[in-house]
Order: C-alpha cells, then sequence, then structure tokens
C-alpha cells in the first residue's frame, strides 16, 4: 500500500474533488481489510482538521475517502458524529460547507437519491442548530449564577449550597411522588410536554455539563439550595436542557433513521420520510405500553395474596415510629433511622416471596426471555449474578417503602424545605457497604455498585434511571425513588453493552431461545419444524449461516430470522435496534438466494424431510424478541415479534377495549381452527395490522415558532372499526376476562 507521501504527491495540494472527478484514484489495495484500515487512519485525520477549524482540508480528506469507498467511510463519518451540527458549539460549523461540498459532486460520490436527501436535510437542520447555540449557552450562562455559592449559614457547620444536589433531589422528587400534569401534547416548549422520565434525562444532560466544566466534589452532595428548587431559573434549566437533548436526538433521527429536514413556506418541518415506518414505530410505542400496563394489572391479580414490600413498611413505622426523626441541634434537619437487622432478615427471603419483585420478575421474563430459575446462573460479570443484583436492588427499594409515606407527608408541611435535603440518601462508603452485604458477600457488594453508580469526574454518559447512585471519591448519594420506579434490571444490559462489558452474549443459554419458542407453538399446529439449521451456499455476500427457524405445512414453507435484542427507550438504543434489523435482513437476503437455488433446495428437503415437489411458497419473516415496527416490512420481509407470532398461532384472537366500555374479543383466524392461510394473511401489508396502521392520525408538534415534528398519534375507535368491518367477534365483561386468567 502506498504511503501518506506517496498518494498525497499524486494529489493536488487542494480541490481534492474537482481532481478525483476527472482523475482515477492514485490508490490501491491488496485487500477490503487493508482500505479499510487506510480510511480509519484518514478519518482520524478528517476529525483533527475540523476540530482545528481546517474545514478545506478536511473537505479534500473526506472526498478522498468517499471515493475509495463511499458506503463504509460514509457509515463511519456519520458514527464519529462528523455531520452532527451540535458537534460544533464552539468551533465554527463546517457541517453545511461540507454537505453543500458532497451535493455539488454527488456524481463523483455516487450519492444514492436517499444520501442527496440526508445532505439536504443537513443544511436544513441550520435553524435547529442555532437554538442548539442558543440553548446550551443559555444553560451554560444560567450555570454561571448558581455555581459558587455563599456557604449556608448553619451554627457550627459550613457546606455548599448545591445547584447539583439540588437538581438530584428534584428528580427524586419527580418520581417519589409520580404525579403527571395534564400532559401538553403539541409544544416542546412547556414542561408538562414531558413525562418525568423525559425531565430526568435533561437532568441528566444538565449534571454532564457541568461535570464538564466544574469539578462536582462531596461538598456538592450535602446540602440543598433551597432557594434554586423553588425558584424560576431551575425549570428553566431543566426545560432548555430537555429541548436540547430532543433536538440533539433529531440530528440522530436524520442521520440514522431515514428522518427528513425540509422547509415549506415559513416552516421548517422535521418528519420520518417513510411515513408507513413513522406510524410503526409510534404505534410500537402505543402496543408496548398497553401490553406492559396489561401485564401488570394480571401480575396484580395474581399477586393479590403476597406479601408486600409497601405493606410490611408501613408495619414496620407503625412499630416504630422514629425511622424519620426531625432534629434541630447542630441545625433542622431530618435524620433516618435504617434498621439493619430487619434489611438483613427480609433480605435472606427469596426474590419471588414479595408481590412488587414478581411484577419485576414477569418482566424479565417475558421481555428479557429470562426464565426466573435461570437468574441465579445469569452472570453478569464473573461471580455476580441477575439474581445477586436483584437482591441488592431490594435493600434500597426497602429504604423507599420505608420513607416514602413520611416523605409525601412532610412535602406538604412546614418542613417541606428540609425534607427535599432527605428524600436523598447520602452515605460513606462504609455505611453503604454495611447496609448492602446484608444482602450479599463484599466482592459482589463491589460489583454492584460498580455497575449502579456514576461516578463524578468520569468520562462516562450520565442517564440517572440507568446510574441513579451518584459517586464521588468515598460518598455515595442514593435517589430511592429513581432506583425503585425504574426498570434498572432491563437498563443494566444496555448501559453495561456501553461500557464494554457484553454478558450477555455469554449468557444466552440462559434465555428463553425465540427459536425454540417457535417450534413449540409450531408444531402443535401440525407443522413440520426445525431450529438451528446449518446453511452452507455460496454467494456473493456470504459462504455460511444458520436458519434460525423453519416450519412446512400444506406447501407452506416458513423461514424465520430470529432477533434477541433489547427494548429500545431512546434514538441511541434504537440505533443499535435498527443495525439488528438490518443484520436480519442480509441473513434473509442470503437464505433466500439459497433456497432459490434448486441444488440447494434439494439438499435443504433431504435433511429436513420436507418433499421438494410439494413447496408451492416460501414466506420470509424477522421474529425479534421486542415489540418494535409492528404491523412493518423492511426490503418486503415482515417483522413480528415473537409474542404477537406465537400468540396468534396459538389463539388468533385479539383484545381491545375503549375506555369504559365492553372488551371486544377479535377472531383473526378465518374458521374456528387455524389455517396456514391464516398465517400467510397475518404476514401481509394487508393483515390485520393494517387495521391500526390505517387509523395513524398526523399531528404536528412545535420545537419553536418556526419548526414542527410530524407524528402520528392512534384513533383507537377507528381502529376497532376497521377490526369490526374485517373479522368476527365477540363481547365480554371486564369480569368475564378475569375469570378467564
Amino acid at each position: 500500500m502506498a504511503t501518506k507521501t506517496d498518494w498525497q504527491k499524486s494529489l493536488p495540494k487542494s480541490d481534492w474533488a474537482h481532481f478525483l472527478d476527472t482523475n482515477p484514484l492514485p490508490l490501491s489495495f491488496k485487500s477490503r481489510k487493508e482500505e479499510e484500515n487506510f480510511i480509519k487512519e484518514l478519518l482520524n485525520d478528517i476529525d483533527s482538521f475540523l476540530l482545528a477549524g481546517k474545514l478545506n482540508r478536511a473537505i479534500d480528506f473526506i472526498s478522498l475517502v468517499l471515493c475509495i469507498n463511499k458506503a463504509y467511510s460514509l457509515e463511519r463519518i456519520k458514527k464519529n458524529g462528523f455531520l452532527r451540527h451540535s458537534r460544533y458549539l464552539n468551533v465554527k460549523n463546517p457541517v453545511p460547507s461540507i454537505s453543500t461540498h458532497l451535493i455539488r459532486y454527488k456524481n463523483l460520490f455516487r450519492l444514492s437519491p436517499k444520501e442527496q436527501i440526508y445532505l439536504e436535510s443537513l443544511n436544513n437542520f441550520t435553524e435547529l442548530y442555532s437554538e442548539i447555540k442558543i440553548l446550551h449557552n443559555d444553560i451554560l450562562k444560567k450555570i454561571k449564577t448558581c455555581r459558587g455559592f455563599n456557604t449556608p449559614k448553619v451554627p457550627g457547620r459550613l457546606g455548599k449550597l448545591s445547584i447539583i444536589k439540588s437538581l438530584l433531589a428534584i428528580n427524586e422528587y419527580n418520581f417519589l411522588t409520580e404525579r403527571e400534569a395534564e400532559r401538553e401534547l403539541y409544544s416542546y416548549q412547556r414542561m408538562n410536554f414531558y413525562t418525568k422520565e423525559e425531565i430526568s434525562e435533561g437532568i441528566s444532560l444538565l449534571l454532564l455539563m457541568l461535570n464538564e466544566r466544574l469539578p462536582i466534589n462531596k461538598e456538592d452532595l450535602i446540602f440543598i439550595d433551597y432557594n434554586f428548587i423553588n425558584s424560576k431559573i431551575a425549570s428553566q434549566l431543566i426545560l432548555a436542557a430537555c429541548k436540547l437533548r430532543v433536538i440533539k436526538e433529531l440530528e440522530i433521527s436524520i442521520e440514522s433513521f431515514g428522518y427528513v429536514c425540509y422547509h415549506t413556506g415559513e416552516k421548517t418541518i422535521v418528519r420520518q420520510a417513510d411515513i408507513d415506518l413513522a406510524k410503526s414505530i409510534e404505534l410500537s410505542h402505543i402496543i408496548y405500553k398497553t401490553q406492559t400496563d396489561t401485564d401488570k394489572f394480571y401480575v396484580q391479580q395474581f399477586t393479590k395474596e403476597f406479601p408486600s414490600l409497601k405493606a410490611l413498611a408501613t408495619e414496620i413505622n407503625d412499630k416504630y415510629p422514629n425511622t424519620i426523626e426531625l432534629k434541630t441541634i447542630p441545625y433542622k434537619r431530618f435524620r433516618l433511622n435504617i434498621a439493619l437487622p430487619i434489611i438483613e432478615f427480609l433480605c435472606k427471603k427469596q426474590i419471588d416471596s414479595f408481590a412488587e419483585e414478581m411484577q419485576m420478575l414477569s418482566h424479565v421474563e417475558k421481555e428479557l426471555l429470562i426464565p426466573q430459575e435461570n437468574l441465579i446462573k445469569y452472570e453478569l460479570s464473573n461471580g455476580f449474578t441477575l439474581y445477586d443484583f436483584i437482591l441488592f436492588n431490594r435493600v434500597f427499594v426497602l429504604l423507599y417503602f420505608l420513607f416514602s409515606n413520611k416523605f409525601l407527608e412532610y412535602l406538604n408541611s412546614d418542613n417541606r424545605d428540609i425534607t427535599f435535603d432527605a428524600i436523598l440518601i447520602l452515605f460513606k462508603k462504609n455505611e453503604i457497604v454495611e447496609l448492602l452485604e446484608k444482602a450479599g458477600e463484599p466482592s459482589k457488594v463491589e460489583k454492584y455498585l460498580k455497575m449502579i453508580c456514576w461516578e463524578t469526574g468520569s468520562n462516562e454518559p450520565l442517564d440517572l434511571q440507568y446510574t441513579p447512585i451518584i459517586q464521588k471519591d468515598d460518598y455515595f448519594l442514593v435517589q430511592p425513588s429513581v432506583l425503585a420506579n425504574s426498570n434498572t434490571v432491563r437498563n443494566i444490559f444496555p448501559l453495561e453493552a456501553k461500557r464494554r462489558n457484553n454478558f450477555k452474549a455469554g449468557q444466552m443459554p440462559y434465555h428463553e431461545q425465540i427459536p425454540h419458542t417457535l417450534v413449540k407453538s409450531f408444531k402443535e399446529k401440525g407443522f413440520l419444524t426445525g431450529a438451528e439449521f446449518k446453511v452452507t451456499y455460496d454467494s456473493s455476500s456470504q459462504t455460511e449461516s444458520d436458519i434460525d427457524f423453519y416450519a412446512f405445512k400444506d406447501g407452506y414453507l416458513f423461514i424465520a430470522e430470529c432477533k434477541d435484542t433489547i427494548h429500545s427507550t431512546d434514538a441511541f438504543e434504537y440505533r443499535t435496534t435498527v443495525n439488528v434489523f438490518e443484520k436480519a435482513v442480509s441473513q434473509l437476503d442470503y437464505l433466500n438466494s439459497a433456497l432459490s437455488d434448486p441444488s440447494f433446495l434439494k439438499e435443504f428437503c433431504s435433511r429436513t424431510g420436507i418433499e421438494m415437489s410439494e413447496i408451492k411458497q416460501m414466506q420470509f419473516i424477522i421474529v425479534p424478541s421486542v415489540r418494535k415496527l409492528y404491523g412493518y416490512h423492511i426490503n418486503g420481509y415482515p417483522v413480528r415479534n415473537v409474542h404477537e407470532l406465537t400468540a396468534f398461532v396459538n389463539k388468533g384472537v385479539w383484545n381491545y377495549q375503549i375506555p369504559g366500555e365492553d372488551l371486544l374479543s377479535f377472531r383473526l383466524w378465518a374458521k374456528q381452527d387455524f389455517q396456514v392461510s391464516d398465517l400467510i394473511n397475518f404476514c401481509q401489508n394487508n393483515g390485520p395490522h393494517q387495521a391500526f396502521l390505517s387509523s395513524m392520525e398526523e399531528y404536528s408538534v412545535e420545537i419553536n415558532k418556526t419548526t414542527e415534528i410530524t407524528s402520528y398519534f392512534l384513533n383507537l375507535s377507528a381502529a376497532i372499526n376497521n377490526l369490526k368491518q374485517r373479522y368476527k367477534y365477540s363481547i365480554h365483561k371486564s369480569e368475564e376476562l378475569m375469570d378467564q386468567n
């Protein structure tokens, strides 16, 4: 391979795109790996040029890598964030110049129409870049006025009033009270547009910005500033951070998920280019929440007679009324008395002993596909299991139940201000270790804290629902309400993956395998089935793979690519989900190619016992573990999650209820018994999912006076009317359904 000096001698001093447009590429590579390594080296140079303001040099190098390998280079440029406006808040923004240059030389770079629209969207995003800068600078300006307070006037003790602890107290308060104001649905500019989870993400962003600029000390974890909490500046800061986070996520959506940004009249519009995909994404959120709420309801019914941590905490408080004591010397405050023997006793109980934990275990089994009996073997790190993690979590959940009712009472009293100080629990290391050792051995305590804590001064991203304990040296500030009311068990999967601890890959034998679940359901309906079928076939893309699941009946061959992934909750996690689906498409393309070859199909039939002449039609399908892309088709392949697919094959019934009305049970099978044609219809674009997708209605959400995001909501009445017109249904009272369960 040519050295840097060699190839640069073949190029002019500047304007490389113009040269490359009329001259051959002055480089050749012996292998794909050598080519990619060379591109990676140039991308490092591009990064340096951009941050140093050397725009023309950066554009030349970008032109070169795109000419070498456009697909790979553009993917890496996006992944590195080179074309995100928000990356350039402290230097001149190069994105408009780069995108304009690339569009100008679209033929040289062989840009597809989709890629051109992406670059045009970057140009149109300039107004939102201005909004990002305004929000960012406004936050920094307000932070400066809040940071560096006078010491509080506390007799016999000095300490700094802390915006850090004040923000954390606001976050804890939101989760403690569990109050959701009446939601504003049409404007990002109002605080009540955001859920408590989204506000928590905004506060997390504020803490990150503070952490980057000024060191967070242990004094920041001690005293809150009541004036700040009650001031307009606190809500203004949080609102600005929530908006900033939304606009940054829009950048990711344009970069990775096919969103476009364009001007129409005086308005700037951001929307998903693929309307069917946009409807599917929004509908997936609705279906997931509805199903989760339904699951919670039935678990509550099942666990009515179970012991309750909440009820137990009430009994303890009645028996020991001094769990929270009001102290006035040397200053007015609440002191929490943690009964370690009670914590130790309760932590000896199995994790399925209490009603509240059964909700979590149900979610783990249904959504993470981990059976309860496997938790004790499922290692998050060497010698530390998911069972251990849940047991340590119980300690803080217990504290939440022990103190929450009294805190809620005190927040409505004359002691409201000092209650804000108390709802966050500050431990020294020896104290938190002693507490957690009631649930497990010291080596496991260290591993738990390493996973659940965010250490100030680190470069690690922060989401307070993922790491609800803030650590500074030997001090630990715990948000018990956040920990108890967040899905920390689910969150530990993407959190540790970002930390390069991809434990899931080594623990897959402890997950319920999607192919085996499908085998069970399909076999009961008379299909000839198989799983994990090895494929060896030469194609232009690969030479070997697996068929995760196949099923054959009545001339129809079903081929499923199964993907076990985590339910994504933000744009960054959703990017991982998209990558998983793209890999599934690639695999099905390969398998489709193989099975379209008569010689391979003959081999496949010989090994599976299927009569080749009986195959009339093949149906390829993507079967993920997550409820994403509801009813959508990617490159012609239907996406049907394992829960809905097995439920359809087993029962063929959808139950829906408009609030205040009777429950309707729709029979999706054409006849009383399951037919293969029912499954074919279920996989089609005009199948039952269309009743809901066609009932999604468009609306706009305002970012500012000139910019809107287009989104969709479900008209449930219209969807049910669509189902009524297509399928037979029966009417049930809610009590009848409860009796069936």
